[in-house]
């Protein structure tokens, strides 16, 4: 591969990819100039690996710095290949379209937290991600349950926004667009995808997470493994990382080549089209008026000063590369004058970006092994800026004795998360006893998490949560615990550096007044208030936890009925009433009952 993986804290692979009527290669100095800033960005962040590709449509490869693109897994890029796959399987189904609900499409009822959003909630809703519902970032990794259940308790997903109002991020909902795909392709999410896109675009080194293929990839070298820092050294995650991934295959689960995202790019530039490898003869594979309505902004991302968010502007750098709108799957923005659609992807161990301008066919994709730090964020931002630049024919106003000061200028620009997140500081001033917080406690859309005392043999308290066990450190506040992972293949997400530093979880208890006998069981109902048998207990009875998810902050209960939204038991009782009497009106077996008691009545009438 040119270099040694076992040596790299985060490989940078920037492919560039231009579609040149003229033909005109890059210059020696233009190739040399993409180099010097590579190997900057590559210093910079302890990148000693560095792959580069230029390429056009006559030439395919005019420039390589190795021999081979490695693997990346692309996160979030993944939903801009799935909104093609939707787009041919939709062309395919007369009955179906972008605003048909999901229920009709699966024609079932799929509940989600109020009637108007399972009613209406349609893929344009799910991939310009406009649901208002929290994306329970959590329970991909945790995998406290599995695809299906995920999708039934859909209806109890906290709502942190009006429907259609703004952007808020949401893997989840992903899990019921692997079931569209199905539903209109007859068959699984990943066959699809490779019977429409991989194998036609001759994608060789496209996989899936945790697919066997993607594990012989990387066991031969071919894909990286993905790697975050610790104590300022490598640390290699394990592919179970990624796991839970196949509970959203459709939004988060694909990894490919630079190599490939060049045919990618190609069939992009061609409106649709391939090339058939055989006869050369054009193959239209999705309309390129499907593919261009991909690409048309639905909903704007929102100025929340996050440059992940809506990216760099004006006057923070030279030349503002902005995120404006999501479209179908892509980030659509604008650099230079030019309008640009992209595909984003973070991923624990992986960081990818891929800038795609449809008006000039030109396209980049850089991917970076490592965590989320801005630093990366950076990075791969101005390396799409500086090969965009020079692919226009010209020079970067990014260069190599500016691109280390612009990183630590853009890093600055990064809002800093909480250390400790609000609501916090309101805890029952009083001490407990380890075991009075040993419980199982449970929220509607989480699962459940398993509090237990010295499981590890330490005294100790531990949180058990889908796949991951936490140990409890006790912190300043009472009832206040963060939480560390202990081991297993999430360790890394509390204790590598970057997360460490930011990604603080804390479970904070709360107690109540509870009744109780006198054997020390909870009483519901007593008539006697004089009883001397009955008195009240403080007891622990719920844990929140800060950090299970960026818009919420979950809270478990041990009487987990507690907590049931309250619209969804009024919608419920308010549909049943509705639902009742059409249809027992619709029921011959009731009409004929009706119909009957009628003819006595008239009878009795007469006699």
């Amino acid at each position: 591969m040119g270099f040694r993986q076992s040596a790299v804290l985060a490989a940078l692979c920037i492919a560039l990819f231009t579609v040149l009527t003229n033909g005109v290669d890059l210059t020696r100095e233009q190739k040399d100039e993409l180099d010097n800033i590579a190997r900057e960005i590559e210093e910079h962040t302890n990148t000693p690996g560095f792959s580069l590709y230029i390429l056009d449509r006559e030439k395919a490869i005019t420039h390589r710095y190795t021999q081979e693109g490695p693997t990346f897994c692309v996160g979030d890029g993944t939903r801009a290949f799935s909104a093609v796959l939707l787009g041919i399987l939709i062309d395919n189904n007369e009955n179906v379209t972008w605003d048909t609900p999901i229920e009709e499409i699966l024609d079932t009822r799929t509940y989600l937290p109020d009637m108007y959003r399972t009613k209406n909630l349609n893929l344009r809703d799910i991939f310009s991600m406009r649901s208002g519902l929290s994306g329970m970032d959590i329970v991909p990794f945790a995998q406290p349950y599995d695809q299906e259940q995920l999708i039934k308790k859909l209806r109890y997903a906290p709502v942190v926004a009006n429907f259609r109002e703004k952007y808020i991020h949401n893997d989840v909902l992903f899990s019921l667009v692997d079931k569209v795909s199905e539903k209109l392709g007859g068959a699984s999410w990943h066959d699809l995808m490779r019977q429409y896109i991989i194998d036609p675009l001759g994608m060789v080194d496209t996989f899936f997470a945790g697919d066997s293929d993607f594990v012989k990839s990387l066991r031969s070298g071919k894909s990286m493994t993905p790697m975050v820092q610790f104590r300022n050294d490598d640390h290699r995650l394990e592919m179970k990382v990624y796991d839970g991934l196949e509970m959203v295959a459709s939004g988060t689960s694909l990894c490919t080549s630079a190599t490939d995202m060049y045919r990618w790019f190609l069939f992009l530039s061609d409106g649709g089209a391939i090339a058939d490898r055989a006869t050369s003869r054009r193959i239209q594979i999705i309309k390129t008026e499907t593919l261009e309505m991909l690409y048309q902004g639905i909903l704007p991302r929102g100025l929340d000063g996050n440059p992940s968010t809506e990216g760099y502007r004006v006057p923070n750098i030279n030349t503002s590369y902005t995120r404006t709108m999501n479209s179908m799957g892509f980030i659509n923005g604008n650099y230079d004058g030019d309008e640009f659609v992209s595909q984003d992807g973070s991923l624990p161990g992986y960081q990818t970006l891929a800038t795609y301008i449809p008006a000039k066919k030109t396209g980049v994709f850089v991917g970076i092994l490592g965590d989320e730090r801005p630093t990366n964020f950076a990075a791969k931002v101005l390396m799409n800026i500086a090969a965009l630049d020079i692919m226009k024919g010209g020079k970067s106003w990014v260069t190599r004795n500016n691109v280390r000061p612009l990183i630590a200028h853009l890093v600055k620009l990064h809002t800093k998360p909480n250390t400790i997140r609000p609501g916090l500081s309101r805890q029952i001033p009083n001490e407990r006893d380890l075991k009075d917080f040993v419980n199982t406690y449970e929220n509607y859309a989480f699962g459940k998490v398993e509090v237990k005392y010295n499981a590890t043999g330490k005294g100790e308290l531990t949180l058990h949560y889908g796949t991951i066990d936490y140990d409890l450190k006790p912190t300043n506040q009472n009832d206040t615990f963060k939480m560390i992972v202990s081991s297993g293949p999430m360790w890394f997400s509390t204790n590598a550096d970057w997360y460490h530093d930011t990604n603080n979880l804390y479970a904070v208890f709360a107690a109540s007044h509870v009744r109780v006998d006198e054997d020390g069981n909870e009483v519901d109902h007593y008539e006697d208030e004089d009883d001397e048998n009955v008195h009240f207990a403080d007891w622990v009875m719920n844990v929140t936890i800060a950090g299970f998810d960026s818009q919420t902050d979950p809270v478990f209960a041990r009487r987990s009925r507690n907590l049931r939204p309250p619209y969804y038991e009024t919608e419920r009782r308010h549909d049943m009433k509705c639902s009742a009497p059409r249809s027992l009106l619709s029921s011959p077996a009731i009409f004929v009952l009706w119909a009957g008691a009628l003819l006595s009545c008239v009878a009795i009438l007469f006699i």
